[in-house]
């Protein structure tokens, strides 16, 4: 595949860098998902609107015009090769504010015929399933450091058994199919998100408590974030620390919440589900506690 269709169009999601120290937001630069072959380029651009928009979703990023980079993608440019694109994307993006820089590949791409099979062996054609393979990369701007990549399998199609006949999921076309995963990554992609770049707020007082024991507080955290009724929130006392010479932060876990309301786009109503005494304490003695978006 040529390199001007692996870097066509660069869609940017960018925070200033005043607003970001200001919120707390992350600056980021979402680049288009890649792929060594030319018949999937539209299937990789369709996945790259999946990361965009599960970055849009979360409400901590702001998506601003793609103009900034345009200088990047001239015809001159584009002869030096994918590398020297890949270093002045990271330039601008360091000259720009960026802290981060999301890229990907869309590795792989099958399809296969689903059939169905009567009692007397006839088979019936009934569409297609496909499967699609991807990855997802975190670049640091100032290092310019590969910071975290994981690999995806997606499906869509699949035989399942009721009673004695078997139905499948199948679709009209080998393009739905190959789309109908892309759709289905879209939960992955978001859980990506979170997990690397989790929803962050502080406890800001205790509105329940019980025999010395934290029930019930109101973090620093509402819509704003995209934080959501029923989600849990893991507490964390954060410190720093010296590692041979390098100041490194440490996240200790004392606890979990669980949002009960998103009171407005500020903060939340959180019910605590462990770590009770703890956090109690903790709070009493103003050590500053963090909420972190995450699973138990």
């Amino acid at each position: 595949m040529g390199i001007k269709s692996l870097l066509a169009v660069l869609i940017v999601i960018f925070i200033g860098t005043e607003f970001s120290y200001a919120s707390g937001k992350k600056v980021i630069a979402v680049v288009p998902i890649t792929t060594n072959n030319y018949a999937y380029k539209q299937f990789a651009s369709n996945l790259t609107e999946i990361v965009v928009t599960s970055f849009v979703k979360s409400r901590r990023f702001i998506v601003v015009d793609r103009t900034n980079f345009d200088q990047i993608y001239t015809e001159e440019n584009m002869q030096k090769g994918e590398s020297f694109i890949n270093g002045e994307v990271v330039a601008q993006g360091k000259k720009m504010g960026a802290s981060f820089i999301i890229a990907g590949n869309l590795a792989n791409v099958s399809v296969s015929e689903a059939y169905s099979t009567s009692s007397t062996g006839g088979r019936t054609f009934l569409g297609y399933k496909a499967r699609i393979t991807f990855s997802l990369k975190i670049i640091d701007v100032i290092t310019g450091e590969i910071k975290e990549t994981e690999s995806f399998t997606e499906k869509s199609g699949g035989i399942s058994s009721f009673g004695v006949s078997l139905t499948t999921n199948a679709w009209p076309t080998k393009d739905e199919a190959i789309n109908k995963c892309i759709n289905v990554s879209s939960k992955t992609v978001s859980k990506f998100v979170d997990k690397y770049f989790p929803a962050m707020a502080k406890i800001f007082e205790i509105t329940e408590q019980k025999r010395g024991k934290a029930k019930e507080v109101t973090i620093t955290g509402g819509s704003e974030l995209g934080l959501l009724k029923g989600q849990s929130l893991k507490v964390v006392e954060v410190s720093i620390v010296d590692i041979g010479g390098r100041t490194v932060e440490r996240k200790k876990e004392i606890g979990w919440l669980k949002i009960e309301s998103v009171d407005d786009e500020n903060f939340s109503t959180c019910k605590v589900t462990k770590g009770d005494e703890l956090i109690k304490q903790k709070f009493d003695s103003n050590v500053p506690l963090w909420v972190i978006s995450g699973k138990k």
